[in-house]
């Protein structure tokens, strides 16, 4: 099964091999990459139409001179919150059942902040690429809220920091709160255990165009 990839092409890409060695995430509000030129698109010779289908956090910086003229787009881009959110996808080698939980597949919510969701994805499986002797029984997905407003692009270093933060929280989750639902995930001691874990995959998003639009 084929899907949209995480990372371009750099074979396609002028500066490919130096995008890539550096790690650049053109994506990024906080990419230090500098732009080589700007392009001017012109109304009805380059496009008809244009949707603006971005996050509304963006309007403030992509659309500034729309929000100057007119008072319906201020107000929304003045009052209508956003908020970062953060979550860890989780790949483990023991099914439901054996970590104790006893119910049906869940989707839940309002537990503790801040990963305060769960939804069991196991159904995905199959659909991955994971060797048989990878043995995966469980996949869960775990989200929520993350404190902090839109930083500065020119901090550069904010994705590092906040996924970091990101993945301290998501451990702390496990060792200290994943037994309300998963019992039997502990060892002897009672701590955690990390031997049923074969994958971990943390993600932040705090970009204006991944933050959650209040309603």
């Amino acid at each position: 099964m084929t899907s949209w990839p995480s990372t371009p092409n750099f074979d396609q890409l002028v500066e490919g091999d130096a995008l890539k060695t550096s790690n650049i995430n053109l994506g990024s509000f906080y990419t230090p990459w500098q732009d080589v030129e700007g392009i001017t698109l012109q109304s009805g010779k380059d496009f008809d139409d244009a949707l603006y289908g971005a996050s509304l956090a963006t309007i403030p910086y992509h659309c500034s001179e729309l929000v100057n003229a007119d008072d319906n787009w201020k107000a929304a881009a003045d009052k209508v919150g956003s908020v970062r959110t953060l979550a860890f996808q989780i790949w483990l080698n023991k099914d439901l059942q054996e970590l104790g939980w006893k119910k049906a597949s869940p989707v839940m919510d309002a537990f503790v902040e801040p990963m305060n969701t769960w939804a069991d994805m196991t159904r995905l499986v199959p659909r991955e690429n994971w060797p048989v002797s990878s043995n995966i029984k469980n996949t869960a997905y775990f989200c929520g809220p993350m404190e902090s407003g839109i930083a500065p692009a020119t901090q550069t270093d904010e994705p590092a920091k906040a996924l970091d933060s990101v993945i301290t929280e998501s451990n702390r989750f496990l060792n200290n709160d994943i037994k309300a639902f998963w019992p039997q995930s502990v060892n002897a001691g009672g701590a955690f255990d990390w031997n049923s874990v074969v994958r971990k995959f943390d993600r932040t998003n705090i970009d204006p165009t991944e933050r959650y639009v209040l309603p």
